[in-house]
């Protein structure tokens, strides 16, 4: 996303992004990171401080040996922001990490099932204040009767 021959090109090349607001980060960068001005006066939210309200938190499976964990994924908040808290997904219960772990993280496909580490660092990360949590699993399915109606 960025361009450069070296490290230090393109560690440039994405500040300037940053500094522009190309990339958004959390909090926003520049002097005034919420609102700017227009010609007339009128004072509005900056288009390019879209996480100043935003609760950010990076999920991730650590990477070990290259092929486990997420290769992708990573910490972030060191390039995009302190207010993004990044959160490593623990490996599942045998202390595994999954292979090629990057298309995982909503996986409930495996002995774990709901309660993997995956699943809860994600439930943890969203904490729905509207919904009790894990409610939605102790809900028939349409059509299913529950004991009490048996």
């Amino acid at each position: 996303m960025c361009t450069g021959a070296s490290r230090v090109q393109l560690a440039a090349d994405f500040e300037r992004r940053v500094e522009e607001r190309e990339f958004p980060t959390c909090p926003p960068h520049g002097g005034r990171r919420l609102l700017f001005s227009r010609d007339n006066g009128d004072v509005e939210f900056h288009h390019g401080a879209l996480f100043a309200f935003t609760r950010w938190t990076n999920l991730f499976f650590p990477l070990r040996q290259l092929f486990w964990g997420d290769a992708i994924g990573g910490p972030i908040a060191s390039l995009f922001g302190s207010f993004i808290s990044d959160q490593p997904i623990a490996a599942n219960q045998a202390g595994k990490y999954t292979f090629f772990s990057h298309t995982s993280y909503w996986n409930t496909a495996g002995s774990e099932g709901w309660q993997a580490p995956n699943i809860e660092e994600l439930e943890l990360a969203l904490d729905l204040a509207d919904r009790r949590k894990n409610a939605y699993r102790d809900q028939p399915s349409p059509g299913e009767q529950t004991q009490s109606e048996v």
